[in-house]
């Protein structure tokens, strides 16, 4: 499986109908944690980087007044589930979500207000890339506001997101059919 693939699987199952109503929860207090620091104002330009199926770009843009989100990640799957859902809920207009890599992100100089990146940054192959490439679409004056749990190498990740594929109810029906 490739690492595309085990993104995507954790998108999918992080929204599904089984896991929905309990995953909007999961992360409340680190994204609460997180938009503290980012000191949000309500017209401000949000870049999420990592953004997966959209948490919390959305709860971003649900507390801004006019301002927009930009949900950046790798994976397609999780991009389409999080535009989907911000649909859903009467956001499409306020986020934007761009497929790209936080190695070259894919927008001009000097233009957001604040980073967000919730548990993302440890993934990242050459974090001194990706903070050159925040500073870079920074604002000058901007905030930039990450949260992350520690290397990539360590039992959380193969205890949580590492076990999606096994779990995922899509790549199980595959294996079937």
């Amino acid at each position: 499986m490739t690492e595309s693939d085990l993104w995507d699987a954790a998108a999918r199952a992080r929204v599904s109908d089984r896991w929905l109503s309990e995953s909007i929860h999961w992360n409340t207090a680190m994204t609460d944690a997180l938009l503290v620091e980012a000191a949000l104002t309500p017209n401000s330009t949000v870049l999420d980087v990592a953004a997966g199926s959209g948490d919390p770009a959305l709860t971003i843009a649900q507390r801004l007044k006019a301002g927009r989100v930009i949900a950046l990640d790798s994976s397609c799957n999780g991009l389409l589930l999080a535009s989907a859902h911000a649909r859903r809920i009467e956001l499409g207009s306020r986020v934007v979500c761009l497929q790209g890599d936080a190695h070259s992100i894919p927008l001009a100089q000097n233009s957001v207000d604040c980073i967000t990146c919730r548990c993302g940054v440890m993934f990242f192959d050459d974090c001194s890339v990706v903070m050159s490439e925040m500073l870079r679409v920074l604002k000058p004056g901007g905030n930039v506001a990450l949260l992350a749990w520690g290397k990539f190498e360590q039992p959380f990740f193969d205890a949580t997101v590492g076990i999606v594929p096994e779990r995922d109810p899509l790549r199980t029906r595959d294996r079937i059919s």
